[in-house]
């Protein structure tokens, strides 16, 4: 019988030591910043704090609504949108030189039905992205503001702007934050009141 005593007291002793490590990967330790370590097992990592909704993971702090945002990170992240519009089966960047007024320069996503439209340049669906950039941050902000589809937002980063059309629905709101996290730069706008 005693034996039979002895395991159940073991069990919960090994449970007790357990305990603590496991209180400590659900616990965001209080108001003591260093309550992780006192309950982390030796030689271990202490979790990492939960990220702040206002940074971004390129950054490691909040994006700097002044800095430019250059092209290469838009191209790179539109390089595998898809849609199902037949009228967009292909799609390319190009340089836009008419643009607007005050531009430095400006870059158009436009879409084709088939390989044969592209080979004469003729897009069924004209600038369903828009990269543009201009002279001041505040020129960009106006462009932007002034050239929104429906309802939408576009993303704003000094002199930069990049304005997505609805086509792109979720996908569009998708690739605000992942241009914005590679950059960490640019803030959300909305239309001009």
């Amino acid at each position: 019988m005693t034996s039979a005593l002895r395991r159940p007291a073991a069990l919960l002793a090994g449970a007790l030591l357990l305990l603590p490590t496991t209180t400590a990967c659900g616990s965001d330790g209080g108001d003591d910043p260093s309550a992780s370590d006192q309950t982390s097992a030796p030689g271990s990592t202490p979790p990492a704090p939960e990220p702040d909704p206002s940074e971004t993971p390129a950054g490691g702090g909040p994006a700097d609504p002044d800095q430019r945002l250059d092209f290469a990170a838009v191209e790179t992240a539109t390089a595998d949108l898809t849609s199902d519009n037949p009228s967009c089966a292909i799609v390319r960047w190009s340089p836009n030189e008419t643009g607007v007024s005050g531009q430095v320069d400006f870059r158009q996503l436009d879409c084709y039905g088939d390989q044969d439209a592209v080979d004469v340049g003729l897009p069924a669906l004209l600038q369903t992205v828009i990269w543009v950039e201009m002279p001041s941050a505040d020129a960009a902000r106006k462009y932007a503001q002034d050239n929104l589809y429906d309802d939408k937002q576009a993303l704003v980063a000094g002199p930069t702007a990049l304005i997505v059309n609805g086509l792109w629905g979720r996908q569009g709101t998708d690739l605000y934050a992942e241009v914005q996290a590679a950059c960490g730069c640019g803030e959300l706008v909305s239309a001009a009141s």
